[in-house]
């Protein structure tokens, strides 16, 4: 690239970059339940879901013969991106991974209708989010796509909704939530507590006012979400800094590389690593609360 010149890295990709092969999205899907009444109040449930994807449409990125970055809509890894672009030193003829994307879950529930003055919902699913493709989400945006489990998988969740009706009309419900993250290791059990509490008055011609305070987060923990994962600060690897970035085009990546030495060997040397790297970056949001009057005809 000659000092001075301008790369476009968002060639607009219209009917001359759409596949000719190109196949619809489509995936299978599984769903099983079953459920068994308790007693005169209480069910419990059990639910199997299994999705599995066959086909996606996706834009798929290379290097034009101006070194400007263009995009083929497409089925990753069939049709015309059944091999990958050339790319610097890399040989022709590399193989596209076909996208995968399974998710598997199991989930087990009791509910207890309202009766005697006090409801309950409560349930626990353990599930699987298995592949090396995100979806049309662009969850990869955030953090390192990888085959096996998705950047985008949690594996336990454990939630509840318990309501208790009082003798002056006013309710109250408390709902937590626990989920795993993965990649780069695991983030904190994320644990959250809402409240919601309500009041109804009387008023003329049996018309009611109500009351209504919801809590979100009631305890302000701010757990963390997500870990960065940009190692350096270079374009493409959550910086934005051409000084920072690693250069490939000499490179075979069919043969691997040190990206360390990739890294020590750019413009900033160290400096290029970036110091948020592994580190917590995202956090549930804080306390919220809400305050409404409604008026009940």
């Amino acid at each position: 690239m000659n000092p001075g010149s301008c790369r476009d890295r968002r060639v607009p990709s219209f009917q001359d970059e759409i596949d000719p092969e190109i196949r619809p999205m489509s995936q299978d899907s599984l769903s099983l339940g079953f459920e068994h009444q308790l007693n005169r109040d209480s069910v419990l449930t059990v639910h199997y879901i299994h999705n599995d994807l066959r086909d996606t449409i996706e834009d798929i990125g290379f290097l034009n013969a101006q070194g400007d970055e263009g995009y083929l809509i497409g089925n990753p890894g069939r049709g015309s991106t059944a091999v990958q672009f050339a790319t610097g030193a890399t040989p022709a003829g590399q193989p596209t991974p076909l996208a995968e994307r399974q998710y598997d879950a199991l989930e087990l529930g009791v509910s207890r209708r309202l009766a005697n003055s006090w409801f309950l919902s409560a349930n626990y699913t353990l599930s699987r989010l298995y592949g090396n493709y995100s979806g049309i989400g662009s969850s990869d945006e955030i953090t390192t796509p990888t085959t096996g489990q998705t950047s985008a998988t949690a594996q336990q969740q454990l939630g509840s909704i318990t309501t208790y009706v009082m003798s002056t009309n006013s309710t109250g419900g408390i709902g937590s939530m626990v989920e795993g993250r993965g990649d780069l290791g695991r983030t904190p059990v994320l644990t959250r507590t809402d409240l919601l509490l309500s009041h109804e008055l009387g008023v003329v011609g049996g018309k009611r006012l109500r009351f209504e305070m919801n809590v979100l987060n009631l305890f302000n923990q701010r757990t963390a979400r997500h870990i960065y994962n940009g190692l350096n600060r270079g374009l493409g690897a959550g910086g934005a800094r051409q000084s920072a970035a690693i250069d490939l085009s000499s490179t075979d990546l069919t043969r691997g590389y040190d990206y360390n030495a990739l890294i020590l060997g750019t413009t900033e040397g160290a400096g290029a690593y970036d110091p948020r790297y592994g580190k917590d970056d995202l956090f549930d949001d804080g306390t919220r609360g809400y305050f409404t009057v409604k008026f009940l005809l």
